[in-house]
């Protein structure tokens, strides 16, 4: 387990830096065979790595991160008819390895939410 990092400096640091290779280990490997395999690992420089981590087809998403019977958004993000019924934003999404929290939190926020590839069909249907 891992904890007290601070995580917006280890961003900060990869930004800067670049993302380097590393190994973490639990089981007492000493450090110099935990080096020795970190420097086995390929290179992140050139890599791309897009292809590896998107969706291989388009989907919908359509789960908040908590069950709500109305949305404590649905007033702030909605545009209401006159019927007063809240119409969602809608939102395309690529996907170069989005986190499903960031879903989530867009379906909180009344977004009716598409996830495409990073690259995506020349003709998709939207429904």
């Amino acid at each position: 387990m891992i904890w007290d990092i601070d995580t917006r400096a280890l961003v900060r640091h990869i930004r800067n830096i670049g993302a380097l290779r590393g190994v973490v280990s639990t089981d007492g490997t000493p450090a110099e065979q935990l080096v020795f395999e970190a420097k086995q690992l390929p290179s992140m420089a050139g890599q791309e790595l897009a292809s590896r981590v998107t969706c291989p087809k388009s989907y919908g998403w359509d789960k908040g991160s908590v069950e709500v019977a109305v949305s404590p958004w649905s007033e702030q993000m909605g545009e209401s008819d006159a019927h007063g019924e809240t119409h969602k934003h809608r939102v395309v999404a690529y996907d170069y390895g989005i986190k499903q929290n960031i879903l989530r939190l867009l379906v909180d926020h009344q977004c009716e939410v598409f996830v495409v590839p990073h690259r995506p069909p020349r003709k998709t249907s939207w429904k």
